[in-house]
């Protein structure tokens, strides 16, 4: 008989506080006391940004609260995300040796094309589109992330149910308003909801939910069984909120450097952004007195970046790029779409221009 995958649905409840139970239902499981679980959710209408990204750089954060629209910072990287009642939001946590592979980018096209393919059970043409999207006839319906934690690996993604796409592109940071109305008219053409791939005649919650768990526990060898939220993961997740991720101080916590000594340096590749401040202190020869890493990316664990910024703080300079070769030849992050080569870039190059302002 099949081991079973446990599948919840929380519902709709405020941003900060999903993102607080799905770290409660990572920690339960990395502690043995979780199960598998898939977790079906929804949110009200919420501006989220990845765990690397500055917040002021990517929300329009005083429209959002103008008009009642919640900020919240997410688990993992990736790019910014409006959520809201026209999507359904879904984590699996999982052990990792249920996976095929102990890659994350094939972890991904393994959880990916099994949403696909439950997509596919109720007629629609979906698949999966590396790093991290579920494409229908070649327009977005969906995306999905993750990040391994020990040996408990995480998932998290959206399905694009019902929505205009007009409703995102307010919450973003644009400027002018011509390049909103582009982009705008860009977002439009790049996205399809399942509402406009089934003509309006979408498939009743229970139905959806049932076939994405039935494909994503099938592709685990597993058995889905339905269950609730238990009191213990509840209050988990309550005291992760009260603590943690329902704190504007976690929210806003990314924020850019500044001064005299400081450089910049920014690299895009393959639609994944990486860019960092270096600022030098006062000796001779200068040590990196901070480093910041901010950027539009997946990486596993989601803290490489922060590990990292720690290890070049305090060290010379002129040996910032020779720590960062160490750093990927001790304790190498999986990174998706970016390279080390694009790490050790930008390094270099904001350490030549913080160097060129003493």
């Amino acid at each position: 008989m099949a081991e079973c995958l446990r599948v919840i649905d929380t519902g709709e409840r405020p941003a900060r506080y999903q993102i607080a139970f799905g770290q409660a239902l990572i920690d339960r499981h990395r502690s043995g006391v979780g199960s598998d679980t898939l977790r079906f959710l929804s949110y009200p209408p919420s501006a989220l940004v990845a765990r690397d990204q500055p917040l002021y750089a990517e929300v329009a954060v005083d429209w959002c609260r103008g008009h009642g629209v919640a900020v919240a910072r997410r688990l993992g990287g990736g790019a910014t995300l409006y959520v809201g009642p026209g999507q359904l939001g879904w984590d699996l946590v999982v052990a990792r040796h249920r996976l095929g592979a102990r890659s994350l980018a094939a972890n991904l096209a393994e959880v990916g094309g099994a949403i696909a393919a439950g997509l596919a059970r109720l007629g629609v043409p979906a698949g999966f589109r590396a790093p991290g999207r579920i494409d229908c006839e070649g327009r977005r319906l969906g995306s999905l992330g993750g990040f391994f934690d020990g040996e408990t690996a995480y998932f998290q993604g959206l399905l694009l149910i019902d929505l205009e796409p007009d409703e995102i592109m307010r919450l973003l940071t644009v400027p002018g308003q011509r390049l909103i109305r582009r982009r705008m008219a860009e977002a439009a053409a790049r996205l399809v909801t399942l509402r406009n791939r089934c003509n309006g005649a979408l498939p009743s919650a229970a139905v959806l939910r049932g076939a994405l768990a039935g494909a994503v526990a099938g592709g685990l060898g597993l058995s889905p069984v339905p269950a609730t939220a238990d009191a213990e993961e509840e209050a988990l997740a309550a005291r992760l909120h009260d603590t943690v991720f329902g704190q504007d101080g976690f929210v806003d916590r990314v924020t850019l450097l500044q001064g005299g000594r400081t450089g910049t340096a920014a690299r895009n590749h393959q639609g994944s952004a990486l860019a960092v401040d270096i600022t030098l202190g006062d000796g001779d020869p200068p040590e990196i007195a901070e480093a910041k890493f901010t950027g539009n990316y997946l990486v596993s664990p989601p803290d490489a970046f922060e590990v990292l910024a720690a290890r070049l703080r305090g060290r010379p300079a002129a040996a910032g790029v020779a720590e960062i070769d160490r750093f990927f030849a001790e304790q190498p992050p999986e990174l998706l779409v970016l390279r080390p080569d694009d790490v050790l870039a930008v390094v270099e190059t904001a350490i030549a221009r913080a160097w060129n302002r003493f």
